[in-house]
C-alpha cells in the first residue's frame, strides 16, 4: 500500500484546505521525509488527516462521531480529509466529511460522511460507514488496529515494550500484537470443558435416579388387568339390560306427561272460543257495513262539493262592486300622467343650447387650471432643489470645519504614539512565543492532572487490594463450609439407606401398594359376600361354589402401616438427595468464586505496581517541564522589555497583553488610514462646495420666470368663472340635463305602468262575472243530484237492517283491526282442530308402548341395581385405570433411561473430547494457549526485527531467552558472540533496536500487503549525533526497496540531514501554515479559487 496524496481542510491548526502531492520527484528519487515544526505547530494532524479519511478515526482521538469532534479547527463549519493511495488491487480515494448546521460554527454537529471511490474509472465504490470500511480492509488488508501497528509506528511504545519485564510485557504485545484472542480462547476452552463435565455428571445422576420396574411386577399388574377387564364385560352387560328397562318406564312417563299437557292447552282453547263471541259479532256488522262503503262515499263527495261551491260564490258576490270602483281611480291617473309628461319634454328643449354654453367654459377652465397645477409643481420642485442645495452647502461647511478639527487632533495624537509603528514587525514573534509557552503551560497541567488520577488510581488500586483479600478469606471460608455439609448430607443418606438401594424401597413399597389395594377390594365386597348362598350362582361370575367366604374374614392394616413407613423412608432420602445435589451446586459455584477473586487479587497486585511506576514518571516529567516553563517565561520578559511590559507565570495575564499589543497596534493602523481619508476628504468638499454655488444661482433665475407666467394664467381663469356663472350660475350643466331626462323617463314609466294596470283590472272584472254564473248554475244542478242519491242510500240502509246513518256509521270499522279479528277467528278454529288430532295420537302411542311389557320388575328395584353396578363399574376402571397408569409409569420410566443413557454416551464422547482440548490449551486464567501463541509470534518478530537490525548495525543480534518466556537478550558479535540482556544497552542502541522491532512488527501486522509508506511518530531528540546518523542511514537503505518513509520530529538537526522536509510553521491565533514539496493551499477569498503552490526550493536543496 502506498500514499498519493493527501487533501484536508481545517484540522486542529492547520486551517484551510491543504494538500500534499506525495507522487512528486523530490518524495520518488530521496525516499525519506522529515516533517518538522515547532510543538504543537500540528506535525501529527498530518498522520491523523491520512487515517481520518480511511478510518474515521485517528490514533489520539478515536472515533470522530456526531457526539464529539475534537479535530475540527475552532471557529469552523466544517472539515474533511481525502486521501488517494494505491495496492495491488489499484487505485482508490477515501473522503470523509463533517460539518455544522448550515456550515455556522456555532452550529450543531451533523453526522460524519464517509465513501471510497475507484479513481481510474470515477466510480464511487461505497458510501455507507461499515461498508466503506469493510471495502478499505478488503483492499488494503488492514483495519485501523492493523494500519495504526504497520504504517504508522510509534518507536517510543517499543521503547516501553524493550524495557519491560516479561510479566510486563505480555499484556504490551497482546495488546500490540493482537494475541488477546489466544486467551480468550484458552479460557473459553477451560470454561467449557467444566461445564461439559457439570453436565456429564447431572446426567448421570438423572439416570441413576430413573426406577425401573422388576420382570415379576410386570407379569403381575398384566394378570390383573386381565382379571379386571373380564369382571368390568360381565358387569356392562347386566348395566345394559336395566338400563332398557328404566328407558322403557322413561318413555311411558313421557307419553302420560304429553297426554296431560294437550288436554290442558284444549281447555284453554275453549275458554278464548267463548271470550270471542262478542268480537264475532261486531266483526259481522262490520262486514254488512263495508257493503254501503261504496254508496256513501258517493253521496259524500257530492256534499262536500256542494259546500265549497257555495262558499266561492258568497265570496264573488262581496268583491265584485269594491273591483268596479279602482277601475274608475286607475282611469283619472293615467289621464294626469299624460299632460305632465308632454310639459317637461318642451322644457328639455328650450335648455340645450344653454347646457353647450356652460360645457365649453367648463373645459377652456379646466384646461387653465390645469396648466396652473403644473407650473406650480414646476415652481415647488425648483424651489425645493435650491434649498436642499443650500442645506446641502451648509453642512459641507460645518463637516470642513470639525474634519479640520479631528485631523489636527489626529495628527497631535499620532506623534505622541510614534513608537507603536515598530508593532508590526515584532508582534508575530511575541505570538509564536506566547503559543509555546501555553502549550508548555497546558502540557504541564495535563501532567499534574495525569499526576493526581494517577495518584487517586493507586489509592484506589490499594483500598481494592485489601477489599479483595478480605473477600478471598471468606470466599475460601465459605467453599469449607460448603464441603463440610455435602460430607455430612452424604453421610446422613447412607444412614438412612442402611446398605439398601432406593429401587428396592420402592419395589418393595409398590409391593405393599399391591397387597393394600387388593385388601380394600375384598373390603368393598363384603356385603356381597354375606349374600352368597352355597349352591346358588353368584350374580357377577355365576359360579355356585364360592371358596373365599371364610378366607377374607380377618384382614389386618399392616399393609397400610408398612406403605406408610416406607412412603415415610422414601420420602426422606428423595430430600437428602436434593439436598446433596443442592449443596455440591453451592459447593462448586463457592470454589467458582474463590478462583475468581483470586484472579481479581493477582490483577490488582500488577496493577498496583503499574501505577507506582506511572506516578514516579510523570513526576520525573513534570519537573523537565517546570523548567521549560521558567525558562520560556524569561524570554517572553525579554521581547516586551522595549515596549514597558512585563509578563507573570499567569496565562491570562499573557493572554491580556496580546490584547493590548493588538490593540495598539490597530489604533496605529487605523490612525493612519484615518488621517488619509480626512485630508481627501477635505480636498472633495472644497470641489462640491464650488459646484453648489453655481447650480444654486441658476435656480434663482429660473423660480422667477415661474412666478410672472403663474400671475397670467390665474386672471384668464378668473375671466372664464365670471361668464359661466352669468349663464348657469354655479350649477353642472350634466347633472342638470341628466335630472330632466330622468324625470321624463320615470313619467312614460309612470303613464305606461297606468295603462297596464288599468287592463288587468278591466280582465279581472271580466273574470269573475263568468265564474259567478258558472258557479249558480252548478250548484242548482248538484242539488237534484243529491236528492237521488241521499234517495237511494236510505233504500240500502233498511235493506241490511240499518237503523239510520248513524247506526251504520258505528258499525263501520277500520281495514286494519277488521283483518286481526277475521285472523284470531281462524287462528282459533285451526288450534282446536290440531289439539284434538294430537290428542288421538298420543293416545294411541301410550297404548302401543304399554303392549311391550318390556320388563316386570318395579322401576325402583331397577334404579336400585342400577346405582350398585355403576358403583362397581366405577371401582372396577378405577383400579384399571391405575394399573393402566402403573404400566405407562413403568413403559415411561423405561423409556427415558434409554434415552438418557444415549445422552450420557454422546456426552461423554463430547467430554473426552474436550478433555483432550483442555490438556492441550485450556486453562482458567487464559495463560497456556495465550504463551504458546505469543512465543510464536515472540519469535516472528525477533527474526523480522534481526533482518531491519542488520541493515542498521553489524555488531548486535536478538535472540529469545530459553529459560525465561518473553525475555529479549542481544548477541554482540563483537565480543565472540557474548550474549548479554537487552537493558544494558545504551540510548542510541536502545533505539536502534526498538527501531528494529518497530519495522519487524510492522511486517507482520501488514499481512501479506507490501507497505510502500510508513510515517515514525516518535522522539529523535533524545538521540545523540553520532545515533542520529546512524538511524538516519539504516532508514535511507528501507528507500531501496521503493517505501517512502516519513518521520515526525521537532529536531533541529534533521533539516541538516534529511534534504525533503515538510515545515509546519505557526503563525499568530494559533494557526499553523504547512510548506513543502507538492504542497498547496487552497483558499477561498471573495469566490474566487485561488491555488498558490508553495514549493520551497531553498529547503529541499
Amino acid at each position: 500500500m502506498k500514499i498519493l496524496n493527501l487533501r484536508f481542510k481545517n484540522l486542529n491548526a492547520l486551517y484551510g484546505e491543504w494538500s500534499i502531492d506525495f507522487t512528486r520527484p523530490e518524495y520518488q528519487t530521496q525516499g525519506l521525509f522529515a516533517i518538522t515544526g515547532p510543538t504543537g505547530s500540528g506535525k501529527s494532524t498530518l498522520l491523523d488527516a491520512i487515517c481520518l479519511a480511511m478510518y474515521g478515526a485517528t490514533p489520539r482521538l478515536g472515533r470522530i462521531t456526531k457526539a464529539n469532534n475534537e479535530i475540527m479547527s475552532r471557529q469552523t463549519g466544517d472539515c474533511f480529509s481525502e486521501v488517494t493511495f494505491s495496492t495491488q488491487s489499484g487505485t482508490f480515494r477515501c473522503f470523509w466529511h463533517q460539518h455544522r448546521a448550515r456550515n455556522k460554527p456555532e452550529g450543531n454537529l451533523t453526522e460524519a460522511s464517509h465513501e471510497i471511490a475507484d479513481v481510474s474509472s470515477g466510480r464511487v465504490l461505497e458510501t455507507k460507514k461499515r461498508s466503506v470500511s469493510a471495502i478499505i480492509e478488503d483492499v488494503t488488508g488492514m483495519d485501523f488496529e492493523r494500519f495504526t501497528r504497520s504504517t504508522l509506528l510509534a518507536q517510543g511504545d517499543f521503547a516501553a515494550f524493550l524495557k519491560a519485564s516479561p510479566d510486563e510485557r505480555s499484556p504490551i504485545l497482546e495488546q500490540i500484537t493482537g494475541t488477546e484472542i489466544y486467551s480468550e480462547i484458552s479460557m473459553r476452552v477451560h470454561e467449557r470443558t467444566r461445564t461439559e463435565r457439570e453436565l456429564l455428571n447431572r446426567l448421570q445422576i438423572k439416570r441413576d435416579a430413573i426406577n425401573l420396574p422388576d420382570e415379576a411386577s410386570i407379569l403381575d399388574l398384566n394378570q390383573r388387568q386381565q382379571n379386571l377387564m373380564h369382571q368390568e364385560a360381565m358387569a356392562i352387560k347386566k348395566s345394559t339390560s336395566i338400563l332398557e328397562g328404566l328407558q322403557w318406564y322413561e318413555r311411558l312417563e313421557r307419553l302420560q306427561q304429553t297426554g296431560q299437557r294437550l288436554n290442558e292447552i284444549n281447555e284453554q282453547v275453549v275458554q278464548e272460543t267463548e271470550a270471542f263471541a262478542v268480537k264475532r259479532e261486531e266483526l259481522a256488522r262490520a262486514l254488512k257495513a263495508m257493503e254501503l262503503d261504496g254508496a256513501y262515499a258517493s253521496l259524500d263527495a257530492q256534499r262536500r262539493q256542494q259546500a265549497d261551491d257555495q262558499s266561492v260564490l258568497d265570496s264573488l258576490s262581496l268583491s265584485l262592486p269594491d273591483q268596479r270602483i279602482r277601475h274608475s281611480q286607475l282611469k283619472g291617473l293615467l289621464d294626469q300622467s299624460v299632460v305632465e309628461r308632454e310639459l317637461l319634454k318642451k322644457q328639455q328643449k328650450d335648455m340645450q343650447p344653454v347646457f353647450k354654453a356652460a360645457r365649453a367654459l367648463d373645459l377652456k377652465i379646466a384646461s387653465l387650471r390645469e396648466r396652473l397645477e403644473k407650473d406650480q409643481r414646476q415652481l415647488r420642485s425648483v424651489g425645493e432643489k435650491r434649498r436642499q442645495l443650500c442645506r446641502d452647502r451648509r453642512l459641507i461647511l460645518e463637516q470642513q470645519n470639525d474634519n479640520q478639527l479631528k485631523l489636527d487632533d489626529l495628527r497631535r495624537q499620532m506623534q505622541s504614539q510614534r513608537a507603536d509603528d515598530t508593532l508590526a514587525g515584532s508582534i508575530g514573534h511575541f505570538n509564536e512565543l506566547v503559543d509555546q509557552y501555553r502549550t508548555t503551560l497546558e502540557r504541564m497541567g495535563k501532567l499534574e492532572h495525569q499526576l493526581t488520577t494517577e495518584n487517586a488510581t493507586k489509592q484506589k488500586v490499594s483500598r481494592e487490594v485489601l477489599h479483595i483479600q478480605k473477600q478471598l478469606e471468606a470466599a475460601e471460608r465459605e467453599h469449607q463450609q460448603k464441603m463440610t455439609l455435602c460430607e455430612s448430607l452424604k453421610q446422613a443418606l447412607q444412614d438412612q439407606l442402611q446398605d439398601q438401594t432406593l429401587n428396592s424401597l420402592r419395589k418393595e413399597r409398590d409391593s405393599w401398594v399391591h397387597r393394600r389395594m387388593q385388601e380394600e377390594k375384598i373390603r368393598s365386597l363384603e356385603a356381597e359376600r354375606h349374600m352368597l348362598e352355597k349352591g346358588k350362582p353368584c350374580p357377577l361370575c355365576g359360579s355356585t361354589s364360592h371358596p373365599f367366604v371364610v378366607d377374607y374374614q380377618i384382614i389386618t392394616d399392616e399393609s397400610e402401616q408398612k406403605t406408610n413407613e416406607l412412603d415415610q423412608r422414601i420420602h426422606q432420602i428423595e430430600q437428602l438427595l436434593e439436598a446433596i445435589r443442592s449443596a455440591e451446586q453451592q459447593e462448586r459455584a463457592a470454589f467458582d468464586v474463590f478462583k475468581q477473586t483470586e484472579q481479581e487479587r493477582i490483577g490488582l497486585f500488577h496493577l498496583d505496581q503499574q501505577s507506582t511506576q506511572t506516578v514516579a514518571r510523570y513526576e520525573e516529567e513534570l519537573q523537565d517541564v517546570q523548567k521549560r516553563v521558567d525558562q520560556q517565561l524569561s524570554h517572553l520578559n525579554a521581547v516586551l522589555d522595549p515596549y514597558g511590559l512585563t509578563v507573570s507565570d499567569d496565562i491570562a495575564c499573557l493572554e491580556q497583553i496580546i490584547s493590548v499589543l493588538s490593540k495598539r497596534l490597530k489604533r496605529w493602523n487605523l490612525a493612519k488610514i484615518e488621517d488619509q481619508k480626512l485630508t481627501q476628504k477635505q480636498n472633495e468638499q472644497s470641489i462640491t462646495l464650488q459646484r453648489l454655488q453655481a447650480q444654486i444661482e441658476a435656480f434663482t433665475e429660473t423660480i422667477e420666470q415661474q412666478r410672472q407666467t403663474i400671475i397670467r394664467i390665474r386672471l384668464d381663469i378668473n375671466s372664464a368663472q365670471e361668464e359661466r356663472h352669468a349663464l348657469i350660475g354655479s350649477r353642472d350643466p350634466d347633472e342638470q340635463e341628466e335630472q330632466l331626462l330622468a324625470s321624463a323617463a320615470a313619467l312614460d314609466e309612470q303613464v305606461e305602468q297606468s295603462r297596464m294596470n288599468l287592463s288587468q283590472v278591466e280582465k279581472q272584472t271580466e273574470i269573475m262575472d263568468n265564474q259567478k254564473q258558472t258557479l249558480e248554475q252548478a250548484i242548482a244542478k248538484r242539488s237534484v243530484l243529491l236528492n237521488r242519491l241521499q234517495k237511494q242510500f236510505d233504500e240500502k240502509l233498511r235493506q241490511l237492517d240499518f237503523a239510520d246513518e248513524a247506526d251504520y256509521l258505528t258499525s263501520c270499522m277500520k281495514t286494519e283491526a277488521r283483518r286481526k279479528l277475521r285472523e284470531q277467528a281462524d287462528y282459533l278454529q285451526e288450534k282446536a282442530a290440531e289439539i284434538t288430532s294430537q290428542l288421538n295420537d298420543i293416545h294411541r302411542q301410550l297404548s302401543d308402548e304399554r303392549a311391550k311389557a318390556v320388563t316386570a320388575v318395579p322401576e325402583e328395584q331397577l334404579t336400585a341395581e342400577k346405582k350398585s353396578t355403576d358403583q362397581l363399574l366405577r371401582e372396577i376402571r378405577s383400579e384399571l385405570g391405575a394399573i393402566g397408569q402403573q404400566m405407562a409409569d413403568q413403559a415411561a420410566a423405561a423409556e427415558q433411561h434409554a434415552l438418557t443413557q444415549a445422552e450420557w454416551e454422546q456426552q461423554a464422547a463430547v467430554c473426552d473430547q474436550w478433555d483432550r482440548l483442555h490438556a492441550l490449551i485450556g486453562s482458567a486464567d487464559g495463560k497456556k494457549f495465550r504463551n504458546f501463541a505469543q512465543g510464536l509470534t515472540f519469535d516472528q518478530m525477533i527474526i523480522q526485527a534481526n533482518k531491519q537490525l542488520s541493515r542498521m548495525s553489524d555488531r548486535y543480534l536478538l535472540t529469545k531467552d530459553q529459560e525465561k518466556a518473553l525475555e529479549i537478550s542481544v548477541i554482540d558479535q563483537y565480543q565472540a558472540g557474548e550474549v548479554r540482556s537487552a537493558r544494558n544497552l545504551s540510548g542510541g542502541e536502545s533505539f536502534l533496536v526498538s527501531l528494529s522491532l518497530a519495522l519487524g512488527l510492522s511486517r507482520m501486522t501488514s499481512r501479506k500487503i507490501r507497505i510502500e509508506s510508513l510515517f515514525l511518530d516518535e522522539g529523535f531528540g533524545t538521540l545523540d549525533d553520532a545515533s542520529l546518523e546512524t538511524a538516519l542511514s539504516a532508514l535511507s537503505t528501507l528507500q531501496q526497496e521503493g517505501q517512502l518513509i516519513g518521520m515526525i520530529s521537532h529536531v533541529s538537526q534533521l533539516k541538516e540531514r534529511i534534504r525533503v522536509q515538510l515545515n509546519l510553521k505557526p503563525v499568530s491565533g494559533g494557526r499553523s501554515i504547512l510548506e513543502g514539496p507538492g504542497v498547496m493551499c487552497l483558499s477561498d477569498s471573495r469566490s474566487d479559487r485561488v491555488r498558490t503552490e508553495t514549493t520551497n526550493l531553498q529547503n529541499s536543496i
